[in-house]
């Protein structure tokens, strides 16, 4: 599978899971459904084995912002 055919299987699953559209999801929102649709994006991503930074790229955001993310999804998922 691709980079681009992975992206839009995890976002489409994502836009079904939290009722969001896509664009919603890769925005900037700050609002919570679209906020943990795009943590469990970034998680799957990373135990997909992509690297902060690739996964900051995709979504337009710094490696930093990917780190927090990941960690509120697992903190979230216990």
């Amino acid at each position: 599978m691709t980079r681009s055919e992975r992206h839009r299987r995890y976002l489409a699953e994502a836009a079904f899971t939290h009722g969001a559209r896509p664009d919603e999801i890769m925005g900037r929102s700050r609002k919570r459904k679209f906020v943990r649709a795009r943590q469990e994006m970034m998680s799957r991503y990373r135990a997909a084995g992509y690297t902060l930074c690739q996964i900051g790229e995709l979504f337009d955001r710094d490696h930093s912002t990917v780190l927090h993310a990941i960690r509120m999804e697992n903190r979230h998922a216990r």
